[in-house]
């Protein structure tokens, strides 16, 4: 087996939030799918994504449908670069002289920050675009 997919997430040990401790909870065995070693794997996986999405949308809610938490996981791929361009894009127009540019610049992060509302929503809906 190839690990294709790592992701990081980090609890809070103390003082768990509502969707880490029904991550936690969604951890059991006798939760997971369990028809053999792969999906029992592939649904932790989909229940770190599902944690991550909770992070963006308030929301925990992990699947164990393989097409769906691919999905999600790809909308968190999206929803990721998205953000580390709108940081940029940020910085750039901050930094621009021009009034014309900055507006242009402001328009681009409106537009992205559009994108990204819709990808955050798609995650709530756990079928991402």
């Amino acid at each position: 087996m190839v690990i294709e997919d790592v992701r990081q997430v980090t609890l809070d040990s103390d003082t768990p939030s509502t969707q880490e401790a029904a991550f936690l909870a969604s951890l059991a065995i006798s939760r997971l799918p369990s028809w053999d070693l792969f999906t029992v794997y592939d649904g932790m996986a989909a229940r770190l994504a599902a944690l991550e999405a909770s992070r963006i949308t308030g929301a925990y809610s992990p699947t164990d449908s393989p097409e769906s938490a691919a999905s999600v996981r790809a909308g968190l791929d999206q929803y990721a670069q998205l953000q580390r361009d709108l940081d940029l894009l940020r910085a750039r127009a901050v930094k621009e002289k021009q009034i014309n540019r900055r507006v242009d610049l402001n328009l681009e992060i409106q537009r992205m920050e559009s994108v990204l509302g819709a990808i955050r929503n798609s995650l709530q809906e756990g079928a991402p675009s």
